[in-house]
């Protein structure tokens, strides 16, 4: 007997068993993890290094090329990519898809890093980041108005205390945010005539900033 003719003949038999399923598809449903914005994986990892006042060659040189002899060690790797600029080095490395254990891949990736010896004192620690879709920015909300700069980055500055109250929200990143800063501009000539560098310049300036403990002083009233 045929599927369609059985169906026919047995109706009573076909409805009980669909709404059984129906039923069954139902409950399955609501026992289902269900995300708005779920954490997703790329199987992609980032090495950061920031190297004040390198040129690019010093970068690419002293750091991205020892972390990269490092990571060719590092099992489950598909593609390694690194960029050299002025203070900075990034790498790119692409996990294998067909790796099982992607977590173990991370942790090897940032053991082959720690293990990098010979990069210059002051060099920052590198940082090594798996990139997920928590990273992305969820939502972006942008601030204009016929006011100063400093009067907006205080709305900004008020809105993002305010954001960081509710729960759910784990970090927020400001962007186009200029932070104040002073520039200081030599004098070529000067410095030629009285033989100083840049570097004692800096120095100088930053003997003359610091920002150290002092401890705690009691008096009568305070």
């Amino acid at each position: 007997m045929s599927l369609p003719r059985f169906s026919v003949n047995q109706s009573l038999f076909i409805n009980l068993v669909s709404v059984i399923l129906i039923i069954i598809g139902f409950i399955v449903f609501l026992g289902i993890n269900k995300e708005i914005f779920p954490n997703v994986s790329f199987d992609v990892a980032s090495i950061t290094t920031t190297f004040a006042g390198a040129t690019p060659q010093d970068v690419e040189k002293l750091i991205t090329v020892p972390i990269e002899k490092e990571l060719r060690q590092v099992d489950g790797i598909e593609e390694i990519n690194s960029s050299s600029a002025a203070s900075l080095s990034f790498i790119y490395v692409k996990i294998d898809p067909d790796e099982t254990n992607k977590q173990k891949v991370i942790r090897d990736i940032q053991s082959a890093v720690d293990k990098v010896k010979g990069l210059p004192d002051d060099v920052d620690d590198p940082l090594v980041t798996e990139v997920t879709s928590k990273q992305y920015p969820i939502i972006e909300v942008s601030l204009s108005g016929r006011m100063s700069e400093h009067q907006l980055q205080r709305y900004a500055d008020t809105l993002e205390d305010i954001l960081e109250d509710i729960e759910g929200v784990a970090r927020i990143r400001k962007s186009g945010y200029r932070q104040r800063e002073i520039q200081i501009l030599v004098d070529q000539e000067k410095l030629s005539q009285y033989y100083v560098s840049l570097d004692e310049i800096e120095s100088a300036l930053a003997a003359r900033n610091i920002s150290l403990p002092a401890g705690k002083l009691n008096t009568q009233n305070t």
